[in-house]
């Protein structure tokens, strides 16, 4: 089993440095990917981020134990022991996949990144809620919620200070792209524009404006595909394949 890998990531202008990063561990006939968004307070979010990326990864493709929902939940749990000794204070939002050969794939979320669908009507159709102040008591529909103030509140997220479970839930991989976000592209990119940045051809021009990122993922043909033009940096992409 193959994989077409694509990633899309522009800096922003309200932090010094790019806090979106992903990461992407290919094992045998499976996948790992995660995307993370760094907090825009707390200096170190950014790092935080993507030592979390970077870690994951490598256990991933240098582990061969299988991979469950238990197994994912105390991995993060020990990273974020780790971490909380050289991070305080840092936090991220993270949406992470797991996908083997069967269709399913298992989701683990916490904060404003999203898991969404690009299908043949060129509309992202999201599959996940964030967890934000603004829909904590009640669902608010997506096109609302980027609108509200309140959502850069948020209720869950990956802490240096404390480990909080996230989200767990089910989504199909197949040769659909799945597409995991950042809140700088589900909330701040109509669904015209967000079509023109997968597809490379959105330019950021906004004077403020959030880092914004977005992973398309599907199952592929015989080999695995990845394609990350030069604009997203060296250090917010993180890939590896296991050895053979």
């Amino acid at each position: 089993m193959s994989f077409k890998i694509q990633w899309r990531c522009q800096q922003g202008t309200r932090t010094h440095d790019n806090r979106d990063c992903a990461g992407v561990g290919i094992r045998d006939e499976s996948i790992l990917a995660i995307m993370l968004d760094g907090s825009t307070t707390g200096l170190a979010s950014g790092p935080f981020a993507r030592e979390i990326a970077r870690g994951l990864v490598d256990w991933f493709a240098t582990d061969t134990a299988e991979v469950t929902e238990l197994v994912l939940l105390e991995r993060l749990r020990v990273m974020q022991e780790d971490l909380s000794r050289d991070f305080g204070g840092a936090s991220a939002s993270y949406v992470l996949v797991h996908a083997g050969p069967e269709k399913t794939a298992l989701v683990l979320h916490a904060g404003d990144c999203l898991v969404g669908r690009h299908d043949s009507d060129a509309q992202v159709h999201w599959l996940l809620r964030p967890h934000t102040l603004a829909n904590a008591l009640a669902p608010v529909a997506i096109d609302i919620l980027a609108k509200d103030e309140t959502r850069h509140v948020l209720t869950r997220s990956f802490r240096s200070r404390r480990f909080v479970v996230p989200d767990v839930g089910a989504v199909e991989l197949d040769d659909r792209p799945l597409l995991l976000a950042t809140d700088g592209f589900w909330a701040e990119l109509d669904s015209e524009r967000q079509t023109a940045f997968i597809d490379g051809g959105w330019q950021a021009s906004e004077r403020d404006r959030d880092d914004r990122s977005v992973l398309c993922i599907s199952r592929s043909g015989a080999r695995n595909v990845i394609e990350a033009p030069d604009t997203h940096g060296p250090t917010s992409l993180y890939i590896r394949e296991a050895s053979a």
